[in-house]
């Protein structure tokens, strides 16, 4: 749910200038997806065997 939200505003906002707010959610948001692919990388072998 979370990352299907980031991915929505991302796709949204991706054209939007950095210098106006909604430019710089959509940085956040693009930051923020693939911090949490990482992180789902990174756990992903651990919880596998559950």
């Amino acid at each position: 749910l979370s990352r299907k939200a980031l991915m929505e505003s991302y796709q949204l906002l991706q054209y939007e200038s950095e210098v106006f707010p909604e430019g710089k959610i959509a940085r956040m948001a693009q930051k923020n997806i693939t911090e949490m692919e990482n992180i789902l990388k990174l756990l992903t072998p651990s919880i596998a065997p559950l």
